[in-house]
């Protein structure tokens, strides 16, 4: 009798432990967070990335319009004033690290390029003029006896949990490029005094 007063106790007892539900959804949330936090600030970093990309693109684009509709020439001056515009234009973020390089290259009738003239911000790398484009230009752009106007927008952005990027990617920053071919429109060629 004892032995079985023993068993349904025991059996009372695993019974009991089996159907407890107290604590479940504290472990439940604890194991779903990290997930979420994770989730939460990839979601963010992401977004800032996208965004930022586009205003790269922006600036790109801005930078080679701005040169393209040039009625006269452009001095290095006019170019440095484009430049700190593009410190606006991807504000809030730092333009501390854009390179940004503005050219004109022409073709030959050969539809051989060369590049007339280029000017860099401070981040930036002059083209060598005379020489041939370091990118490569589409034919359909480059038409022979043209010339088009290349702006070329490098951003590295570095996200704010780049430690936890660099643990993902194997490095704590996105390089974004962007580069934008336009025509002259109110000359054959625009020319650049001191570039």
């Amino acid at each position: 009798m004892h032995m079985l007063r023993i068993c349904r106790k025991v059996s009372r007892a695993k019974r009991s432990f089996t159907e407890d539900q107290n604590g479940v959804a504290a472990v439940e949330f604890a194991l779903v967070v990290p997930i979420l936090i994770v989730l939460f600030f990839g979601s963010v970093e992401l977004s800032n990335a996208v965004t930022v990309d586009r205003k790269v693109s922006q600036v790109a684009l801005t930078m080679a319009d701005l040169v393209a509709q040039s009625k006269d020439r452009v001095t290095p001056n006019e170019m440095n004033e484009y430049f700190d515009l593009s410190d606006t234009m991807v504000a809030p973020f730092s333009a501390a690290d854009m390179e940004i390089v503005v050219s004109s290259v022409s073709a030959d009738e050969d539809g051989n390029l060369e590049v007339d003239w280029s000017h860099a911000n401070s981040n930036g790398s002059k083209w060598s003029k005379g020489a041939v484009p370091p990118i490569t230009i589409p034919d359909e752009v480059a038409t022979p006896n043209s010339s088009i106007v290349v702006t070329e927008v490098k951003f590295e952005f570095k996200p704010l949990f780049g430690a936890i990027f660099n643990d993902i990617t194997g490095s704590s920053a996105i390089n974004l490029e962007s580069t934008y071919f336009l025509q002259p429109r109110q000359l054959d060629t625009v020319p650049c005094n001191g570039c």
